[in-house]
Order: structure tokens, then C-alpha cells, then sequence
């Protein structure tokens, strides 16, 4: 995968990766992979013992992920017990002996209300050496605002339900049927979008501010159109951007990764337009207009 080579490299290092994708053992080699490079361990010591790794997955007779999973619960008398140690006690300590703390929330979509909303705090204070990677085959099932706070990344397609990419636009940004059904519903808002980053290497850098707001005005033509929160809409927009550029401009990972970074405040309600000012004004940076030629 072309993400895990980029953080393997260093050129990108979130704390929080969601990899999903249909085909379960591929998201186990994905996800164990990832896991090692973060401990800084090789590729034949069993993982199941290190002290500096813990793996969260469904359990009990309704296979869920619950929330003493994630911080502790007392006196819980629900079936079956979550044989670990939570998420936010784990990471209270640094590494004994790996460079990070690494968690993997397998099959996160088996995560229960209370759970879900518990991680979302936990994402939100992530200590410094803190790392997580969720993997699922059933991304819609996700919260949002999960997924909002992680770097996502598809491991394949999870199917397209009869309707497949159709241009080079389509094949970058939509990454199942559900992407491409939205990314269809809001033709004229997509579209300029992708000619707005297509033209980026020409335009002048003095156009962050505009191009910020003008990527606010679209934000708001997806919200209206397809009924969602601002947040959401503003979000949306920021994980296509970010998929762009890894696509089109793996050089600029560094700004893939404040697209993330983006997302999450956005999410935490943070002001998008500080963001979209921010996102551009990286973009324009690393063009070779200089500043004020042909400033529209």
C-alpha cells in the first residue's frame, strides 16, 4: 500500500489510521505491517506478547467491542469481560520498549454506541506516543466523526453495487458505490473542485485566501444539496482534496497529512475557513508562481 510505504519512508506519520476494504486478511497484513513499523520490530516476532501492543477486538456472544475496551467501567455485569487493559490506562505510560504505544481496534465497526463515543474522546488526546490503527470491511458503519478523526485509506474496493468510476475524476476520489453516488449527486461542486487542484501549479500564491473561500462556498452547495451537516459537507470536501494529492502529488505528502489534521478540527469544531486558508495557502507554497503574477 502506497500510504504505509510513505510512512515507512517518514514522509507522513498520523497517529490514527482507519484501513477498510472487503477482504478481511488483507486488511490483518495491512494493518501488521503498519503495527511493526510503528514498534519498530521485524517481521518474525510474534506480537501477541509485546508489552508496548494490544489488539482490540469483538467479543462475547454478540461479538461487540464495548466500552471497557476503551477506558475502565466499574462494576460492569455484562456477558464476557474485555481481558486487556483500556485504551486511555494504556496509554498513560511511554513505551518500555518500542518507539510508540500501538493499538489495533479490529473489525471497528463492532463497536457499541457508548464505545464509539468513548474513542472519539480518546482520538481527540492522543499522547505523543500514542498510535491506533482500526481496520474494517464495513466502513459506513463507522462513525463519522471516527473516521473524521483518522486518516482513512481503502485497502481495494468495497464494491461498487453496479456503478463503476467512469473518468479519471471518479477513479481518484471515489473509493466504493457510496463515494460515487455522492460524488454524482453534486456534479457542478465536485467538478470545481477538481479543476481548482488541477490548476493549481498556475495559479498565483496570492490566491489562498480566495480559494479558501471559494472552497467554502462549495462546502456549503454539498450541504444544501445533499441535506448534511456543514461539518460534514466542509469534511468531505477536505478528505477529497487529501485524496488528490496523494494520487497526484505523492511529494506533497506533508499536506495529505494536514488534510487530516484539517478534518479533525473541523470536526472539533474548529472554524473550517482558518483551515481551507491554511490547506491552500501550503498548496501555493510549493508551486513556482511567483507571489501577485496573474492574480485574477
Amino acid at each position: 500500500m502506497e500510504l504505509i510505504d510513505r510512512i515507512e519512508a517518514g514522509g507522513v506519520d498520523p497517529q490514527a489510521l482507519l484501513i477498510y476494504g472487503a477482504d478481511e486478511a488483507q486488511l490483518g497484513r495491512y494493518a501488521d505491517r503498519l503495527i511493526r513499523h510503528w514498534l519498530g520490530v521485524d517481521g518474525d516476532r510474534d506480537l501477541s506478547r509485546h508489552v508496548d501492543y494490544q489488539l482490540i477486538e469483538p467479543w462475547g456472544s454478540g461479538r461487540q467491542i464495548k466500552t471497557e475496551a476503551v477506558h475502565p467501567v466499574k462494576n460492569s455485569e455484562e456477558e464476557g469481560k474485555f481481558l486487556g487493559i483500556p485504551m486511555i490506562v494504556f496509554y498513560r505510560t511511554r513505551p518500555m520498549m518500542a518507539r510508540n504505544k500501538v493499538v489495533w481496534i479490529r473489525q471497528a465497526e463492532r463497536m457499541n454506541g457508548s464505545a464509539s463515543n468513548a474513542l472519539l474522546k480518546t482520538l481527540e488526546e492522543l499522547p505523543s506516543h500514542a498510535r491506533v490503527v482500526l481496520t474494517t470491511s464495513a466502513f459506513a458503519q463507522v462513525l463519522p466523526t471516527i473516521r473524521s478523526r483518522c486518516l482513512c485509506v481503502a485497502a481495494g474496493f468495497e464494491g461498487w453495487g453496479g456503478a463503476e468510476p467512469e473518468s479519471e475524476m471518479e477513479r481518484i476520489w471515489a473509493k466504493n458505490g457510496g463515494d460515487l453516488a455522492r460524488i454524482r449527486a453534486v456534479p457542478e461542486e465536485i467538478e470545481t473542485l477538481w479543476m481548482i487542484l488541477e490548476a493549481i501549479d498556475r495559479t498565483p500564491r496570492g490566491a489562498a485566501v480566495r480559494l479558501g473561500e471559494q472552497l467554502a462556498s462549495l462546502a456549503k452547495g454539498v450541504s444544501d444539496s445533499l441535506g448534511i451537516p456543514a461539518r460534514e459537507s466542509q469534511v468531505f470536501l477536505v478528505e477529497l482534496i487529501a485524496r488528490w494529492v496523494f494520487a497526484k502529488r505523492p511529494e506533497w505528502a506533508d499536506i495529505g497529512a494536514e488534510c487530516h489534521l484539517i478534518a479533525r478540527e473541523i470536526s472539533g469544531y474548529s472554524q473550517a475557513q482558518l483551515g481551507f486558508d491554511t490547506l491552500f495557502g501550503m498548496m501555493l507554497a510549493k508551486t513556482l508562481e511567483p507571489v501577485g503574477a496573474g492574480e485574477r
